[in-house]
């Protein structure tokens, strides 16, 4: 699993400012849980159509399925997504290439 890089859907207004400009973030997350950091990350808007299209192919797919953990309702529609839901790339640029969960457990 790449660690240097997630992307995620999210409404997450500090990070936002700037997003249609095509502003970079500079954020800090804080791990608690199983892996405890302190990691420096960049937010970037995800602004190309096709590959905006595919993430959220996917993540409407999963939301689609019978059962349905994040309890959304249904049908959800790809478009509806593309029309209304900022997309940031998320990379940690201090994590080395071959980064592991389970390199960064204590």
């Amino acid at each position: 699993m790449d660690l240097r890089r997630r992307i995620v859907g999210a409404d997450i207004a500090p990070l936002l400012r700037g997003a249609d400009r095509g502003a970079l973030r500079c954020v800090q997350f804080h791990l608690k849980h199983a892996i405890h950091a302190d990691l420096r990350a960049v937010a970037r808007p995800v602004t190309d159509r096709q590959r905006r299209q595919a993430i959220f192919e996917y993540i409407v797919d999963d939301f689609n399925q019978p059962h349905n953990p994040a309890i959304v309702r249904q049908p959800q529609r790809v478009e509806d997504w593309l029309a209304g839901s900022p997309l940031l790339e998320i990379v940690f640029p201090d994590l080395p290439a071959d980064a592991t969960v389970e390199g960064m457990r204590r």
